[in-house]
């Protein structure tokens, strides 16, 4: 299966393009196309056009120009119309904690899906095949937001380390810090990252 990671965000409240920040000294973008990676799409493509995308080492499949502002259905549409896979697993490239077992949780589906954690939709995390192709381009046409594409497909349970995302310097200042901190001392089993507290 195919496996996108989506760049293409404005980043207005970042201040700066999240797929080129580093956790860990590794892009964000990367550390999510290693996730799609070790949950097992080949390959892995980063769908998007920013200045330094190709210096990651991987396949970048610029989006289609259109009109209007920046709309995560860019990436989308781009990468559904130009793949020849049957289906193909999206992931956005701002969820630093995001684990191959979530997305391996996506894959066990067999078909098209979306992921959830709690009550929360996550939209761009999800897998599509072609034939969402034209809806998502008349979405795109009509600037609606990406869970109108997304809404009816079954939903798949995932870690609170999916919903993990980085929007604005304090969420990565935060997310940075609590990496550094050492564990809280108590009962009960280390925690591996992401959720709340991410």
């Amino acid at each position: 299966m195919l496996g996108a990671v989506l760049t293409g965000g404005a980043s207005r409240r970042m201040g700066r393009d999240k797929a080129l920040l580093a956790v860990d000294g590794v892009a964000l973008a990367e550390r999510v196309a290693q996730a799609l990676a070790a949950a097992g799409c080949a390959p892995v493509i980063l769908a998007g056009q920013l200045p330094g995308l190709s210096a990651l080492g991987r396949p970048v499949w610029p989006d289609a120009p259109t009109a209007g502002p920046p709309h995560p259905l860019r990436g989308v549409c781009t990468v559904l119309a130009r793949s020849t896979a049957p289906r193909v697993l999206f992931a956005p490239c701002d969820l630093p904690a995001l684990g191959p077992a979530d997305l391996a949780a996506l894959l066990a589906v067999g078909g098209p899906c979306v992921g959830v954690v709690g009550p929360r939709l996550q939209p761009l995390l999800c897998v599509l095949g072609p034939d969402h192709g034209p809806r998502a381009a008349a979405l795109l046409a009509e600037a609606a937001p990406v869970r109108a594409l997304v809404d009816g497909l079954p939903r798949v349970a995932l870690s609170p380390a999916a919903a993990c995302n980085l929007n604005t310097p304090a969420e990565l200042a935060a997310h940075l810090g609590a990496r550094r901190e050492p564990p809280a001392p108590g009962p009960g089993p280390a925690s591996d990252g992401g959720g709340a507290g991410c």
